[in-house]
């Protein structure tokens, strides 16, 4: 966008990492992040880089920021994105998003 050769709409379009729900999780994630106790975040930031942010990556977002392709802003999907990012960043989970990730996984495995 800075260079001009794609617009915002195109970024949102293509890509996820520009929604509300992600930047909540970011948010969440940073959060958990700087609390943590090694002081080594500007390292550990650097794994978002691996992070696959275009919404045709199905495999990664769907079920968590997106249902059925569509990204939904659900505390369950915040959480889940959260869990996702956090797994990145080699955070460890809450005992809540522990749970939401085991019921998410459960829902996963009946399909």
């Amino acid at each position: 966008m800075r260079e001009r050769k794609i617009t915002a709409g195109e970024v949102r379009q293509e890509y996820i990492h520009s929604h509300g729900i992600v930047l909540q999780a970011i948010g969440k994630a940073g959060n958990a992040l700087l609390r943590a106790t090694d002081n080594q975040w500007r390292q550990r930031l650097r794994h978002l880089r691996k992070m696959d942010w275009s919404r045709t990556n199905a495999k990664l977002w769907e079920g968590r920021a997106m249902i059925g392709g569509r990204v939904q802003k659900a505390e369950q999907n915040v959480t889940l994105t959260t869990n996702l990012i956090k797994r990145f960043l080699k955070l460890p989970l809450s005992p809540e998003e522990q749970r939401v990730e085991e019921a998410f996984a459960r829902g996963r495995d009946a399909k």
